[in-house]
């Protein structure tokens, strides 16, 4: 995307709208993919603006009317939301991308992002590309009607997860599950452990007991504000808490080097 703006010298180019798009499902995706972009962009004179909600509305808003803006990482509410007040402007707009495509459907954005691709030139005038783990039906038939002629692209993963992920089952009492996920988190102070649970109340009750217990640990999920979420992540990434306790929100696409176990509680 950035070699193909580089590239582009028609007077379109100059005119300060918005020239890629990239959607994505999490807040914590679009912040990890603008900050890829911004360091890949550092020296060429392009834009990459993130817009995402649960930070301040005004502030967001205020950078996009006085910073022209080439690429935006957007989740599909808040660009909506920016689209109404007139604040970003997609006729120009030459690529969209569609990051989690499946991941989109699950958590039911589809409907928001037929409204963006309204406001953006004909599938003939753009190029769409589609990211996805998996490729369903229902996103076969996104891409029929979004692109023009959509060829597949299927990257062979470096390493199946299966051959070198471990996989243990612990067969447990609701009673006694707590106790092994314990045990485990006690026997390996130094390792990474990330624990999963279905629903929020969930995870923080979770996240409460092994404070109680004297497990330093941080949790991730919907019900915890913008800022912390970003700050927790980089705790853990960096390794300063050992132990993050999430939902799915934190399932998807975000790199975290070192983690020794990924725990599927519930």
């Amino acid at each position: 995307i950035l070699s193909r703006l580089l590239a582009d010298k028609s007077p379109k180019a100059h005119k300060g709208g918005v020239r890629a798009l990239v959607l994505a499902p999490t807040r914590e995706l679009v912040m990890q993919i603008a900050k890829d972009g911004v360091g890949l962009a550092k020296y060429s004179g392009i834009n990459v603006c993130p817009v995402f909600g649960g930070v301040d509305y005004q502030k967001q808003l205020g950078l996009l009317q006085t910073k022209k803006c080439d690429v935006v990482v957007a989740t599909p509410g808040r660009l909506l939301d920016f689209i109404g007040k007139n604040a970003i402007d997609l006729r120009d707009c030459r690529t969209l991308v569609l990051d989690e495509a499946d991941r989109m459907l699950d958590m039911g954005f589809i409907p928001d992002v037929r409204r963006i691709i309204g406001r953006l030139p004909d599938r003939e005038e753009r190029q769409t590309l589609l990211f996805s783990a998996t490729v369903p039906e229902d996103v076969q038939r996104l891409a029929s009607q979004w692109c023009v002629k959509p060829k597949v692209v299927e990257a062979e993963p470096e390493q199946m997860a299966v051959e070198t992920v471990e996989q243990t089952v612990y067969l447990a009492t609701a009673e006694e599950k707590y106790a092994v996920l314990y045990n485990l988190i006690i026997d390996h102070p130094d390792d990474r452990i990330m624990v999963f649970a279905n629903m929020k109340n969930e995870t923080k009750r979770l996240a409460n007991r092994l404070e109680r217990n004297g497990i330093d640990c941080l949790l991730l999920s919907g019900d915890v504000e913008q800022a912390k979420r970003a700050s927790r992540l980089e705790m853990f990434r960096s390794g300063k808490v050992k132990v993050l306790v999430a939902t799915d929100v934190a399932g998807r696409g975000i790199h975290i080097e070192g983690i020794t176990f990924v725990v599927n509680y519930t």
